[in-house]
């Protein structure tokens, strides 16, 4: 398991700061064809954030888990009374909800209803390109030991 975590920070400066990290994880992980759903989510999620809290101080924790075959994406709001699950429940039909409900594979939410997880099934695009990698390397010794 790997976790990858930004400081606290004013919900107007989150979305840069998450979206440097993500790129920073797919590229290092080999999850480049999941960047655009997690970087949309995220962004998504901070915008419906930013317009159900406006006139708050609101600060957001943003953490990424990445366990086997699953990358969670974890966000703790801080400073507003606004409870996830109901913004969820009650947001169906707005745009950023829909959209996050689209591009991630599981939701879940913290008992206090602060925090919110994503999670992105991402297994199969990382095993892809591991098989690819050895291969390559596999034919290039092949081609090494033919030469000799």
């Amino acid at each position: 398991m790997l976790y990858f975590e930004l400081p606290e920070l004013p919900i107007s400066n989150a979305y840069n700061a998450s979206l440097g990290l993500i790129e920073e994880i797919c590229e290092e992980h080999a999850l480049e064809n999941y960047f655009g759903n997690i970087s949309t989510a995220t962004h998504e999620f901070i915008q419906a954030i930013k317009k159900t809290t406006k006139g708050e101080e609101v600060s957001i924790s943003i953490g990424f888990i990445l366990e086997n075959d699953t990358l969670f994406a974890h966000f703790e709001i801080n400073g507003t009374i606004i409870a996830l699950p109901t913004l969820f429940e009650e947001g169906k039909e707005l745009t950023p909800i829909k959209t996050i409900i689209l591009l991630t594979d599981e939701i879940s939410f913290t008992q206090n209803k602060k925090g919110i997880s994503f999670a992105f099934h991402v297994k199969q695009v990382a095993q892809d390109r591991k098989i690819e990698q050895t291969t390559n390397v596999e034919q290039s010794h092949n081609v090494l030991n033919k030469s000799k």
